[in-house]
């Protein structure tokens, strides 16, 4: 992905992979880059996971979260490089 940042400048912006989606009791996240950022906020808006993801493959248990649909954002560098829904089944 190309991203204007505000200048005549261009950067490369960091890509992340959530899966499976739907999930159950875990959530796979692969990143181009380490020392990423993941949040994920339910369908109110409310953070329910934030960690700090220092491989560029992480799993997360997520058994105790309910069932329905969340939104996810990645950062690196303070700066939002990907988002979007992840489903609990």
């Amino acid at each position: 992905f190309l991203s204007n940042v505000g200048e005549s400048n261009y950067m490369l912006l960091s890509e992340s992979i959530i899966y499976p989606n739907p999930g159950a009791d875990r959530l796979n996240i692969e990143t181009t880059s380490g020392n990423t950022l993941f949040r994920l906020y339910d369908s109110s808006g409310k953070l329910v996971i934030e960690k700090r993801i220092q491989d560029k493959k992480s799993e997360f248990n997520v058994s105790e979260l309910a069932p329905g649909i969340y939104l996810y954002q990645t950062l690196v560098n303070d700066k939002a490089v990907s988002s979007g829904k992840w489903v609990k089944r």
